[in-house]
């Protein structure tokens, strides 16, 4: 049977699809209104419209007919959901922070559901102060949660000074942990949400000629409680961010692509670079920084940081929280204490760490479900296509050393080029300020950017690999599959691989 004996089958095309039938000719009429209206707009600019007439209440309605207001209908909603959805062109004076209607959302998003990374909305925001003529946006872009569930997620995007028609090179920095309520969500300070990395550390990746893209996550400024922890929300907001940019026109992003993160968003990146080749094959991945990944996830076995036993004060209660809202982990596991602790974290910023009453009555390791859960949730579980890098305080505790070692021995086992880099004397908050550079260094010779202010940084080609960290050549210490360097002890010493 042809294609045109399949197309007169069925009802006539105006009774499968009336609507268009009805509004083709409003769209039509539409397009020649403004057609007709745009030599005014322009005109108008700054003052009164020309050639429009004053007409009284209700004469716009009995001159126009039923179709003619159907179109200016159209016209008005067009106009409007340009103002609301496409925000990006320079203000006068670009605010320092979005506004809180920048973040409203229909919850759920109304189908059909937006391709991951389109965006829904942008607005310029005021750059950041240590890098002058730097452009920077909030976004708020679609998404997938862990479910495959179309979502929107907030973030900001911040540009090098210049304009350039090559795509730049794109960081995707993922943020520590700041809590699982609205109220903790970076973008909402602006620039100063990408505190982390300090200005010194975005301005050195701006200087270069980096695109920096920052996720907020699922959750966090957004509709839901935050899916603390959970590694496919954590590394879809990530790739998704990085698709984002790329669809900011004056951003230019669309070169290489490096992730970046600490903490919690140590394990949002190594999430992301897992997910990188099914999810995202499109992105042209170079490179995964991943700086203390370990911590939170080993704080419902035992506190990494604090004497056990763990407090309501630990990360243990974030994961508690998130993963009984995500999966229905049970809370049985929780004293009455922490079950107060889970309860305000739904409103409230965690609080400092202290000495506060225990929180856990018995050992989450032992019940199947949340075993099941740290399981599931643990890097390592799948190839990164592009080289890795751990880097791990040697003061933040044994704990977390193991488990980075863990996920780095899983990544060599896949074929994944890995490095880890531990920092002796250093705690968890410093981790990164001591590894900076080298994570810098190691970042452009993945890209292959040049520093402005140094020499090209690449690879080596052939021979043995060898990472550049800090100006120390660490060579391979062990091979199986890909490369598991390990530094550790004294600066630049090397240990067996089979360490820790």
């Amino acid at each position: 049977m042809t294609g045109g004996a399949n197309r007169r089958l069925g009802p006539p095309a105006e009774k499968r699809r009336p609507w268009r039938t009805h509004l083709r000719p409003a769209l039509t009429e539409a397009r020649g209104l403004l057609g007709r209206l745009r030599p005014a707009l322009t005109a108008g600019r700054g003052g009164a419209l020309p050639h429009v007439r004053s007409l009284p209440s209700g004469a716009w309605r009995m001159r126009l007919g039923p179709r003619r207001l159907a179109a200016v209908a159209a016209v008005v909603a067009l106009c409007a959901g340009m103002a609301v959805w496409s925000t990006e062109s320079v203000s006068a004076s670009p605010p320092q922070v979005p506004p809180a209607s920048f973040y409203q959302v229909p919850d759920p998003l109304p189908a059909p559901a937006g391709q991951p990374g389109e965006l829904i909305r942008a607005l310029e925001i005021k750059g950041p102060d240590g890098s002058p003529g730097a452009r920077a946006w909030a976004i708020l872009y679609h998404s997938r949660s862990a479910g495959g569930r179309d979502v929107a997620v907030s973030g900001l995007v911040v540009a090098p000074p210049g304009n350039r028609s090559r795509r730049r090179p794109v960081v995707a920095w993922a943020h520590p942990t700041t809590g699982l309520a609205d109220r903790c969500t970076p973008s909402h300070l602006g620039v100063d949400g990408i505190a982390t990395l300090r200005l010194f550390w975005l301005g050195e990746l701006l200087r270069r000629g980096y695109v920096v893209v920052a996720t907020d996550y699922e959750g966090l400024g957004t509709p839901g409680l935050h899916p603390y922890l959970v590694g496919a929300s954590e590394g879809h907001s990530v790739l998704d961010a990085v698709r984002a940019a790329g669809r900011l026109r004056d951003a230019r992003a669309g070169g290489p692509v490096a992730l970046w993160g600490f903490s919690e968003g140590g394990h949002a990146v190594l999430w992301a670079g897992e997910l990188a080749a099914s999810y995202a094959p499109e992105l042209p991945l170079a490179g995964v920084a991943s700086l203390s990944p370990g911590g939170a996830i080993e704080a419902m076995d035992r506190d990494p940081f604090r004497p056990t036993p763990v407090p309501t004060t630990s990360f243990a209660m974030l994961i508690a929280a998130a993963w009984h809202d995500v999966y229905g982990a049970p809370l049985d596991v929780l004293t009455p204490q922490g079950r107060a602790a889970v309860e305000r974290l739904r409103t409230f910023c965690p609080p400092a760490a202290a000495r506060t009453p225990p929180a856990l009555r018995s050992d989450p390791r032992a019940v199947p479900a949340w075993r099941a859960l740290l399981d599931r949730n643990a890097a390592g579980q799948a190839p990164i296509p592009a080289p890795v890098l751990i880097a791990q305080g040697g003061a933040e505790g044994a704990a977390p050393l193991r488990v980075v070692t863990r996920i780095g021995r899983r990544l060599c086992g896949f074929g994944t080029e890995t490095a880890l880099r531990t920092y002796p004397g250093v705690h968890h908050g410093q981790v990164v300020d001591a590894s900076g550079g080298d994570v810098l260094a190691w970042l452009d010779a993945r890209v292959g950017v040049i520093d402005p202010g140094g020499s090209p940084r690449t690879a080596p080609p052939g021979g043995p690999p060898i990472g550049y960290l800090g100006g120390i050549p660490a060579r391979a210490s062990g091979s199986c599959g890909g490369i598991l360097w390990v530094l550790g002890g004294r600066p630049g010493g090397i240990a067996p691989a089979s360490a820790g």
